[in-house]
């Protein structure tokens, strides 16, 4: 994230659930040098992120897959469409759970797939820098997983309004 400017292009996702190549509009924050609490999450493949507690994200309760609670077997994976991802999937990282699931863009033929992967480990880890680009989309992949860009860190009523927006919207 340090090396990401306003102008810049990242992947998103867009309202018609399809993975889209998004500019980086604004930065609702940016601060390199500010310390806080990240909750680090470890999924089932291996990919970790980075994230606030109060930084929101994209996820589904009750086990991957097929829906059962458990560890989900390594393949075959759900790809997922945007209508199986509901309005309230959308939640603070606060709320985040080994057992809960994230939704991470995979290369598929020519183009790229939303899969489900399994939270494993969450854990809190203090380190440098806190980060929030504003894309068109509202969203974007960080380490390949979906995240939305608002967080109610900085400027939450702002935020919050905007969400409103972007919950109608989806």
């Amino acid at each position: 994230m340090d090396k990401l400017e306003v102008g810049d292009w990242v992947l998103a996702l867009s309202q018609g659930g399809q993975v889209v190549v998004s500019r980086v509009e604004a930065w609702i924050h940016r601060n390199p040098q500010r310390s806080t609490t990240f909750r680090q999450v470890r999924l089932d493949d291996g990919k970790q992120l980075k994230l606030t507690a109060n930084h929101f994200i994209y996820k589904r309760s009750g086990g991957c897959g097929d829906g059962s609670k458990g560890p989900t077997p390594p393949a075959p994976r759900r790809h997922i469409r945007l209508a199986d991802m509901v309005v309230g999937s959308l939640r603070e990282a606060g709320d985040l759970w080994a057992g809960d699931c994230l939704f991470e863009v995979e290369p598929h033929g020519d183009g790229f797939v939303l899969v489900e992967h399994e939270v494993v480990e969450v854990v809190s880890v203090v380190e440098k820098g806190v980060y929030a680009p504003m894309t068109a989309e509202g969203n974007l992949f960080v380490n390949d997983l979906l995240v939305s860009c608002l967080s109610t860190f900085d400027r939450p009523l702002l935020q919050r309004n905007f969400l409103k927006v972007i919950m109608v919207w989806w």
